[in-house]
């Protein structure tokens, strides 16, 4: 995910089939976000931050109780702090 030709592919790849989980997908696969959102916490930087950014806040909105609180936990590790503004401007 650090080659900067297919990370956002890539991220857009991740981000999709997470949307596409329930919490009973994780359950009885026994395969938590977690493992997706792994992969985002990790990078030492994002090609399009902003664009991942964005698509993150519609991931929020897109899935259920659980899987909600993991993305948020995880929003921090994964946004940089300066695209603080686009997940403000989000909730707006």
């Amino acid at each position: 995910m650090n080659v900067d030709a297919i990370q956002p592919q890539v991220i857009d790849v991740l981000l999709a089939r997470l949307s596409e989980l329930t919490d009973d997908d994780c359950e009885q696969l026994q395969l938590p976000a977690s493992l997706f959102l792994d992969h985002l916490r990790w990078l030492e930087y994002t090609v399009d931050a902003k664009r991942v950014c964005e698509k993150l806040m519609d991931v929020v909105g897109a899935i259920s109780g659980k899987l909600q609180r993991e993305v948020i936990s995880a929003l921090p590790d994964i946004v940089a702090d300066s695209e603080q503004k686009v997940t403000q401007m989000h909730d707006v």
